[in-house]
C-alpha cells in the first residue's frame, strides 16, 4: 500500500496491540504514508519504545 487511510485512534490500537519486546533485539516499526501522522505525539510513540520498538517514519 502507497498511503494508508486510518485514524489516530486505530492507528493507537494497532500500537497497543503489537507485542512487547523488552529484554529482546529491538524491533523496527516503519510508518510512512499515514494519513493520521501528524496527529501522533510524542506520548503515542512512547507506547512502542517503552516495548522495544524503534519508530522510524
Amino acid at each position: 500500500m502507497q498511503y494508508v487511510v486510518i485514524s489516530k485512534e486505530g492507528l493507537l490500537d494497532i500500537f497497543n496491540q503489537l507485542p512487547d519486546f523488552t529484554g529482546q533485539p529491538t524491533r523496527t516499526a516503519l510508518f510512512r504514508n499515514i494519513s493520521c501522522w501528524e496527529e501522533i505525539t510524542e506520548d503515542d510513540i512512547k507506547i512502542l519504545t517503552d516495548k522495544n520498538w524503534i519508530v522510524t517514519t
